[in-house]
């Protein structure tokens, strides 16, 4: 089982914590709750924990965050709701059995793909949250290198959908990604990790990001080419058209957190 501090001001968010009732299915004890930095620094000596949520403001955390980094802690995010705090759990759960795979070149194309993910629904908020898993990943350089979102739309989705594929849509964004995500341990990515959104509207979001800097004019090069061959190779397979609807530039990963927290 593994055990959650949650540390906040925020009454809507420790109330979700204290209300959710899906802890221990989902492999967690009861969470760690405080309402002040230092009863939770104190906390630390005494208890195991393995992932730690902050809602607090900076001025008040900063000795808190300062021993949380020495220990190379997870950060879970402060949702206020419980449909969202089960999907951030289950990705956490990914994240600690990853890292504690025996084998560590096994364990990184999975943490990259839950963090990656994590950013694109929109279920990251805190700058210092971000880095501290880029540079558990060894990205440290990614928050502040550009990065590319493209949009993708289908072409008559809603007809593939009724006459052809009529498996549902959940299942269609798990056979996309197994076409179109890549976490650059595949020669044909280029270095550059690429990760799908859900299915919403006939459109997708689809986040390249390169594993080491790289400049504008590469990046995009690259990108286009992977995201041509794969858009062919959907169609070839699935008999589905694909169509780029946009592709915006990022000035770094912090561009997808939402309603940044700067701490």
């Amino acid at each position: 089982m593994y055990t959650v501090m949650l540390v906040t001001d925020q009454a809507r968010v420790l109330a979700n914590f204290e209300r959710f009732e899906r802890w221990e299915e989902l492999g967690y004890t009861r969470p760690l709750l405080f309402t002040s930095a230092g009863d939770a620094l104190a906390a630390l000596t005494t208890r195991t924990v393995h992932a730690v949520s902050i809602d607090v403001p900076p001025g008040e955390s900063a000795a808190l965050y300062d021993r949380l980094h020495g220990m190379s802690m997870f950060f879970l995010e402060p949702v206020a709701e419980s449909d969202a705090l089960a999907v951030v759990l289950e990705r956490m759960t990914r994240m600690i059995e990853a890292r504690n795979a025996s084998v560590a070149g096994a364990q990184t194309p999975l943490m990259r793909e839950t963090f990656f993910q994590t950013l694109l629904d929109g279920l990251m908020h805190s700058q210092s949250v971000m880095r501290n898993r880029l540079t558990l990943l060894g990205l440290p350089g990614a928050a502040d290198s550009p990065c590319l979102l493209i949009t993708l739309r289908m072409i008559n989705g809603e007809e593939y959908l009724r006459e052809i594929w009529r498996y549902g849509r959940a299942r269609l964004t798990m056979a996309l990604r197994k076409f179109l995500q890549s976490q650059a341990d595949q020669n044909a990515s280029d270095g550059i990790a690429y990760t799908l959104s859900g299915l919403r509207a006939g459109t997708m979001r689809l986040l390249a990001c390169p594993l080491t800097p790289m400049s504008s004019e590469p990046l995009r090069e690259h990108a286009m080419g992977y995201i041509t061959d794969q858009i062919n190779r959907v169609e070839e397979f699935l008999e589905l058209e694909l169509s780029v609807d946009a592709v915006e530039e990022l000035d770094g990963l912090k561009a997808l957190l939402h309603n940044s927290v700067h701490d």
